[in-house]
């Protein structure tokens, strides 16, 4: 008997064993998505199910030159697979992408078989082999192929990276084949659920090293025309899928550390290694690693583990089995260089990919469609490994600034998706790309997040080990998770649910978004309801549980945890001990660890808030944030009005931690991004600055009275950055002086950075905001001089921070020169441009003239999406894990662009297509640079929208609307209901007469009955500032504040760009400003300067010129002259 046929019937043992054993055939589960095949199997999305791969021999030959011939970087291939034949067939179908096939497949089992024709099916990236005669069930065949093809700069599949080190251009080549480009590298069955080992082969230059996911088991010279080229060959690797299969050729340096048996090795530039970059990222990798051997009681199966930074990477890091390939950022770290977030996240992302080799390598999905069971648990215990390396920083503070954050942002939008979708659902490579975003990541950590705090730690972790266990080497599905999760619950006594596991875990695992529960301290009453930021959308998934859940609500009353309370899937419940008086308040959602929205009747909401300014530490930190999160976030989805979001700001003068100010910056990113160009948006600024104003007071003397301090303790560095950052945003003289000059004292000697790294993101782009071209020439010099990855990013990001055209028109060009900006970092750059005020229209201009070469140079249709997303919408964050997917859009146009889009960069559709996309794309763009308004109404409040003509569209009312155009002295002038909240306010507005319109009370905004503020609620509102002559009349910033809307109404009727023709038919109807300069400038669409004309100086100006232009006209009158009085002093 012949070694083959050994060989063969050892692993069809094998095969069949596993098969047998696997659950998932034995409960009728697939292993594969099972949809019905053609006659013509190619012509499926999905694979057939008569093979299954059992091992790849695969060689790999990458040149880092170029060829002669063609002028191109190539690698040459061979590779062998050894097939299970499951059910008896006369055709080979695997994939295969962009490979050119140097001779013909060959078949072999017993005998040779012969290969009748094979070709590729582009349309579903198959290699396609039809045999003479069939290959028969249970037995054993080989695939032989040779093949080769381009080291593009893609990054995706095998690819060349190129970057500069002491002068000299150099190359190396790097796989990234997740999700689905190992078949860009060698024909396979490129499916997770298809596990097999591999025995990989590289050929490469002596002077070069390779790193795989085993160790070297040989070594052996290869001389080619006179030159000689070394051959190593691997060790077999277990089994696992084969997106996880990696190499790198590279020149790098590496240092390393044993801990527990096995070896750690950072692989870098020879610089960074020198330099002490990987130092930190090596001790930390030995401690987690040891970390999560003791979570999951299973130890890491391989003997080495190699980290390698990249300088041309696209995801934050790939977790290929013993091989983890990182950007530079998220593995290299210099300390004095940099700050103490970058060392945060860089442990976030190594976390992350070091869980993965249990959740997902060890155990691997069965399918895409599951993707958030190896991205979800990757997340959740990163955290965990993040607190285990700094105890500082806690689970439940990092999460609710990252996770939970970005979760409940992410799938407030009507185009979310559920976490486990169906099968049919996911079926091309764009469809499971789409995946790998907010919702996969982050929601699935914090559903795990929620359930790990239901069911306590312990029965969860319980859970998780069983299912470790059963599944090590094999795949799972969603159901597999919950089965195990019942079993501990099952084992235990100490923890009841209102349900088996399966009923709460599908409604939030099967369906999109979360709720928002409002809790009536009047009635008891505890609701839920879906949660959507924009209220009018509408959801086109359906639902079989209706869009309820079953809710874990946690709460305290007063100072006092209460016993955990479930919303099972009703709309409301009782709870007869929620229902409080006196000053008794209720606290909802304790620490943020529920994954909904909180609201609470207004006597409840006026409690917490005055519980706020009395005694801010009453209130845990997380929920203090979490109230601001909560309030902001209600007010766009229209359940509060805006007013009382910006109650939830009153107390930060006091606010001295890191993470309320994060929520608070977070949506005043997207407020002034809508207010940006109108008065309300100075006004925000100023009020903001009344706010931060005494935190960066206390800052400054705590540790850094010239910024060029930074605190010893990580936590006050976060909120030195923070309040740093906001107070230079947002016009704080005093910091724009300190960032100046820091900042000169850089450019006189740039060999000594005199700015602390937590506060380089700050003072870089203040300087270049309000510095000239010597101040962005200076910041791009040490950008291309940076030897640290951090130092460059930060760098990167403040050249977008100019304020003059032609500087970032020159900023753009430079993302087409990869020499200049790394390929990785070009389409980031332009949103980065896009996202500065005065770069949005460059940005956009760019992309259409430079369509063509962006289409040529980055040839996926997600990266291009990803791009217009980037630039047309108004808010775009990229994952702090840098994770492999894109962001949502609000608007939820994305979906319908990415087929036109992928046409495009296919090279069919042409002008027509050009044309469709730009023209499609022009309407998003002037979408989000139109301001939603607010129009406000005898007895209502209308939104809509300005367009670019100029009419207003919107919901009519049967009420007759207010003037567009309203006198800012009439604006001003009236008075606003006050908000500041006093002990006795109830009984205030009960004592004040109360307008006859009711029906406002419940909308948006705050347009019920006003009444003047008193000096002590002035004080009060402006954190205990001296209030000016302006509040005395009601002109408090507070009131302003109350009427951005309407203020906005009136910019865009008198002064928008796009509101020439409303803002001048409105001006003629008003008896403002006839017969004026005013007129002609609303006719025009201009807007005065303040030494022009009336209606743009602060209410105070207006209320004084106004004074004195009637004292003037009185005493003309009389024939006297005029005295001055009522002039401005």
């Amino acid at each position: 008997m012949s070694a083959l046929t050994l060989l063969g019937l050892s692993l069809v043992l094998q095969t069949l064993a596993t098969v047998a054993c696997d659950p998932s055939v034995s409960e009728g589960k697939e292993t594969q998505v099972r949809t019905p095949h053609p006659l013509k199997p190619w012509e499926s999305a999905y694979l057939p199910n008569s093979l299954k791969p059992i091992s790849y021999e695969v060689q790999l030959w990458p040149w880092l030159f170029r060829e002669k011939a063609s002028g191109l970087f190539l690698f040459h291939g061979r590779s062998k697979v050894t097939l299970a034949c499951l059910n008896q067939t006369k055709v080979i179908v695997l994939h295969s992408k962009a490979l050119n096939y140097t001779k013909p497949p060959r078949v072999f089992g017993r005998d040779t078989l012969t290969v009748r024709k094979y070709w590729q099916e582009k349309a579903n990236e198959y290699l396609v082999v039809l045999l003479d005669k069939h290959l028969e069930k249970g037995k054993v065949y080989s695939l032989h192929t040779a093949f080769s093809g381009e080291l593009t700069p893609e990054m995706a599949g095998l690819y060349r990276c190129q970057y500069q080190e002491e002068g000299s251009i150099r190359f190396l080549a790097v796989t990234m084949m997740q999700p689905t480009n190992a078949r860009k590298i060698f024909p396979c069955f490129d499916d997770p659920a298809l596990k097999a080992t591999f025995d990989l082969t590289v050929i490469h230059r002596p002077q070069h090293s390779v790193i795989s996911n085993m160790p070297p088991r040989a070594t052996s010279e290869m001389w080619v025309r006179g030159q000689v080229w070394l051959v190593t060959r691997f060790q077999r690797t277990p089994l696992m899928s084969p997106y996880l299969l990696a190499c790198v050729v590279s020149d790098f340096r590496f240092i390393e550390e044993t801990s527990n048996g096995v070896t750690i090795r950072v692989w870098a530039r020879k610089q960074a290694v020198e330099g002490g970059q990987g130092d930190f990222a090596l001790q930390a990798a030995g401690r987690l690693l040891h970390f999560y051997e003791q979570q999951f009681q299973l130890y890491y199966p391989l003997k080495k583990l190699d980290l390698v930074a990249v300088p041309c990477f696209d995801s934050g890091g790939m977790e290929n089995w013993g091989v983890i390939i990182f950007r530079e950022t998220n593995l290299l770290f210099q300390a004095g260089e940099n700050s103490e977030s970058s060392r945060q996240s860089l442990l976030l992302v190594l976390a992350h990919e070091l869980v993965h080799q249990w959740f997902g390598n060890l155990v691997t999905i069965q399918w895409w469609n599951d993707l958030w069971l190896n991205e979800g648990f990757a997340t959740y215990f990163s955290y965990l490994g993040n607190t285990f390396i700094n105890p500082d920083w806690t689970v439940d503070s990092v999460f609710a600034a990252n996770g939970l954050h970005l979760t409940l942002e992410s799938d407030a939008l009507a185009n979310s998706h559920p976490l486990s979708i169906g099968e049919q659902e996911v079926s091309t490579t764009e469809h499971i790309s789409q995946l790998f975003d907010n919702i996969s990541y982050e929601k699935g950590a914090s559903v795990l997040r929620m359930v790990s705090n239901f069911l306590t730690e312990k029965v969860f972790l319980q859970g998780l080990l069983s299912y470790l266990k059963e599944f090590s080497f094999r795949t799972v599905t969603y159901t597999d998770l919950r089965t195990h999760l019942q079993k501990a619950v099952n084992n235990q006594s100490a923890v009841s649910l209102p349900t088996n596991l399966k009923s709460i875990l599908d409604t939030w695992v099967l369906q999109l978004g979360y709720p928002v529960v409002t809790v009536n301290t009047s009635s008891g009453l505890l609701s839920q309801q879906h949660f959507l930021l924009d209220s009018s959308s509408t959801v086109a998934r359906t639902s079989k549980f209706g869009y309820r859940w079953y809710v874990p609500v946690t709460w305290q009353m007063n100072t006092t945890l209460q016993n955990m309370i479930w919303i099972n899937r009703t709309t409301k419940v009782f709870v007869r001990k929620a229902v409080v008086k006196d000053q008794t308040w209720i606290l909802a959602n304790i620490n943020a660890v529920g994954i909904y929205r909180v609201n609470y009747d207004d006597k409840n909401w006026d409690k917490l808030l005055i519980l706020l300014m009395k005694n801010r530490d009453a209130i845990p930190v997380i929920n203090r944030a979490q109230l601001i999160d909560d309030a902001f976030s209600l007010a766009r989805g229209r359940h509060i009005r805006i007013s009382r979001a910006l109650e939830t700001t009153h107390y930060l003068h006091t606010e001295t931690e890191h993470l309320p100010w994060d929520m608070l910056s977070n949506h005043l990113d997207f407020m002034k991004l809508i207010l940006s160009g109108s008065p309300s948006y100075s006004l925000l600024e100023e009020y903001i600055l009344s706010k931060v104003r005494p935190v960066y007071q206390y800052f400054m003397e705590l540790a850094w009275a010239e910024l060029d301090t930074a605190p010893t303790d990580s936590c006050d560095q976060f909120a030195q950055e923070v309040v740093a950052g906001l107070a230079c945003s947002n016009g704080l003289w005093e910091c724009h002086k300190v960032a100046r000059n820091l900042y000169s004292l850089w450019m006189a000697q740039p060999d000594v950075n005199p700015v602390p790294p937590s506060l380089r993101p700050v003072v870089y782009c203040r300087s270049v905001t309000e510095g000239g071209q010597a101040e962005w020439d200076f910041a791009w010099k040490m950008y291309e001089l940076a030897n640290s990855a951090a130092e460059a990013e930060i760098l990167r990001y403040s050249l977008a921070c100019s304020v003059n055209a032609s500087v970032l028109d020159r900023y753009l060009s430079l993302t087409m020169m990869p020499w200049k900006i790394k390929r990785q970092d070009a389409l980031a750059t332009i949103v980065l441009v896009a996202q500065n005020i005065n770069g949005k229209k460059p940005a956009w201009n760019f992309i259409k003239t430079n369509w063509a070469t962006l289409i040529s140079e980055f040839s996926t249709a997600e990266a291009i999406v990803g791009l217009l997303e980037g630039v047309t919408s108004r808010s775009y964050r990229r994952r702090p894990t840098g994770g492999k997917g894109l962001g949502q859009r609000e608007d939820g146009i994305a979906e319908p662009i990415k087929v036109k889009v992928k046409c495009d960069t296919a090279g069919i559709g042409h002008k027509l297509g050009e044309q469709f996309t730009f023209h499609w794309w022009d309407h998003i763009f002037n979408k989000a640079a139109a301001d939603i308004v607010v129009e406000t109404q005898e007895d209502g409040v209308v939104l809509q929208k300005v367009t670019s003509g100029g009419q207003e569209e919107g919901a009519v009312s049967n009420k007759k609307p207010r003037r567009a155009a309203v006198g800012r002295e009439m604006l001003y002038g009236r008075f606003v209901k006050a908000t500041t909240l006093t002990p006795h306010r109830e009984q205030a507005e009960a004592e004040e007469p109360q307008s006859s319109d009711s029906s406002d009370q419940d909308e948006a905004l705050d347009l019920s009955s006003t009444r003047r503020l008193t000096d002590e609620e002035l004080l009060r509102a402006c954190g205990g500032r001296t209030a000016h002559k302006g509040a005395r009349h009601g002109l408090t910033m507070k009131a302003k504040l109350l009427r951005l809307e309407e203020q906005e109404q009136e910019f865009l009727a008198k002064y928008g760009q796009r509101g020439r023709t409303a803002g001048a038919e409105a001006a003629a109807r008003t008896d403002v400003g006839k017969g004026t300069k005013m007129n002609k400038w609303l006719a025009k669409g201009e807007r005065p300067t303040r030494e022009e004309g009336p209606g743009i100086g602060t209410p105070e100006e207006e209320g004084h010129r106004l004074k004195a232009k009637k004292h003037k006209r009185r005493r003309e009158k009389e024939g006297g002259k005029d005295t001055g009085i009522g002039k401005r002093r």
